[in-house]
């Protein structure tokens, strides 16, 4: 039997590449397991900020300045969950 989990130790993890990166998933995982409630935010952030570039982004290409870009689009999205939360609530 230990010959057996020495092969597949040998198999699996004999490269460096493969030790690194179970490194970094039981790390990664245990972060998260462990702060997961206050990087739910930060996390939630970050995708709505990908998704709003898409938008800054088209804006610039049809001639808009990045600043009056961002804040359109910010004070659009900001409008949109005023109604979203105060809008279905009444």
């Amino acid at each position: 039997m230990i010959e057996f989990v020495k092969a597949w130790y040998n198999r699996y993890f004999s490269d460096p590449q493969a030790l690194v990166l179970t490194a970094v998933l039981v790390v990664g995982s245990t972060i998260i397991l462990t702060m997961g409630d206050m990087l739910l935010p930060v996390l939630a952030s970050v995708v709505i900020a990908y998704l709003l570039e898409g938008v800054v982004r088209r804006m610039q290409q049809f001639g808009s300045n990045r600043i009056t870009a961002v804040v359109l689009v910010f004070l659009v999205f900001v409008a949109f969950l005023i109604f979203l939360f105060f809008g279905v609530a009444s």
